[in-house]
């Protein structure tokens, strides 16, 4: 039933493809019957497996690209379920703008190759465009107001203020990057990575076990 890859057809009669995709855990039983209901023979159906919004590989859509030509068709079940994503879907409109693909949605019952098709997903498409922008939106009010509150994005630094203090302690002392990154259980490169460097660089001997110990034991009466 699914059809991964094809080659182009020779040139004549414009033909007609489907796509649909599949969420985890979601049949396609009633997808493909739609498609094939919207005239789409089983064989040029291209199905999307476990896709999400956020999935950056579409193999089938990249298939179906590479199939059609300019005059052919491509049936989707609805549009607002055409393509995961709302800048996935704005992208491939303005891709079949420009290789002059027809559009069918069957359930919708909008078919580009008519002026009344053309002007309804033209309104869609501005739709989308605005859902797009408020959800840009949403999210740069929402990290500003996260930074007001002294919430700051991305990962946790590995090295904390407290740490740094005391490697850079232990730096000035003599140690190696080595002996300070066993003394604080991280690695080398967190510590080149917190600008810490050291003349020395030798591997780990008894100087940085006794460090380890020293360390735990500062920390710990810190936290008294």
């Amino acid at each position: 039933m699914e059809q991964q890859r094809k080659r182009k057809p020779v040139r004549g009669e414009s033909q007609k493809f489907g796509y649909c995709w599949q969420a985890t855990g979601v049949e396609l039983s009633n997808q493909i019957a739609a498609l094939r209901g919207g005239g789409c023979d089983v064989g040029n159906i291209y199905i999307e497996r476990a896709v999400t919004h956020r999935s950056k590989k579409r193999p089938a859509l990249a298939n179906l690209k590479r199939a059609v030509r300019p005059g052919d068709v491509v049936a989707f079940v609805s549009f607002f379920d055409a393509i995961a994503g709302f800048r996935e879907m704005l992208e491939f409109l303005e891709w079949t703008r420009r290789h002059k693909i027809m559009l069918l949605f069957v359930r919708d019952q909008i078919d580009t190759r008519t002026p009344l098709g053309r002007l309804a997903v033209a309104a869609h498409e501005l739709h989308l465009h605005n859902r797009l922008a408020e959800v840009r939106s949403t999210t740069k009010h929402g990290l500003a107001a996260a930074r007001l509150q002294g919430k700051i994005g991305g990962r946790p630094a590995a090295l904390t203020a407290e740490a740094s203090a005391q490697a850079t302690e232990l730096i000035a002392g003599g140690a190696t990057m080595m002996e300070v990154a066993v003394a604080l259980g991280v690695s080398r490169a967190t510590l080149y990575n917190a600008g810490l460097t050291a003349k020395k660089n030798g591997p780990p001997g008894r100087a940085a076990q006794k460090m380890a110990s020293s360390v735990d034991d500062r920390l710990r009466t810190r936290r008294r």
